[in-house]
């Protein structure tokens, strides 16, 4: 007789895709939808191929949607890999986009990777702009604090 000393449990991250998975397998809308027709319109851009769940783009024929860990796997490689050129955060949602890959918040997190990457802040240019207004002073106000006379007294004209 054998006995199993071990056990592996295999637990599914419930994540933005999975809803939209479920509606395109059964064509059921979740519960826990408070809009059911914005639901539906959202749906209908996403489409299910083998398994996997894909986004119409409009430039591209379909965008891979991606979880959250493979979303900050994808940021990384693009923002800081080998081909990475710590670009600004909108060229580097675009290169995502053009490489094939979609998240709903994918415009946010390239935002906040490009805030909280160390390389693109300690070698970002620096601004020479003054972080508030310069204060108007009036050209005489060093010479009345003194009480001078630049031009002296005038000589009384003749007449």
């Amino acid at each position: 007789m054998v006995y199993c000393d071990s056990l592996l449990v295999v637990q599914q991250e419930r994540d933005w895709r999975t809803d939209f998975i479920a509606y395109l397998q059964t064509d059921r809308v979740p519960d826990t939808t408070d809009n059911v027709k914005r639901f539906r319109k959202q749906a209908s851009f996403f489409t299910l191929l083998n398994g996997t769940l894909y986004r119409r783009g409009f430039t591209r024929p379909l965008l891979k949607c991606l979880s959250k860990a493979e979303a900050d796997i994808a940021l990384s490689e693009a923002h800081e890999g080998i081909c990475g050129t710590h670009t600004g955060a909108r060229s580097l949602a675009s290169k995502i986009l053009r490489a094939g890959f979609f998240w709903p918040s994918l415009k946010h997190d390239s935002e906040n990777k490009v805030r909280t990457c160390a390389n693109c802040q300690k070698h970002a240019s620096i601004i020479h702009i003054p972080a508030e207004d310069m204060h108007h002073s009036d050209v005489t106000w060093p010479f009345n604090q003194w009480g001078l006379y630049i031009l002296g007294p005038f000589p009384t004209a003749p007449g």
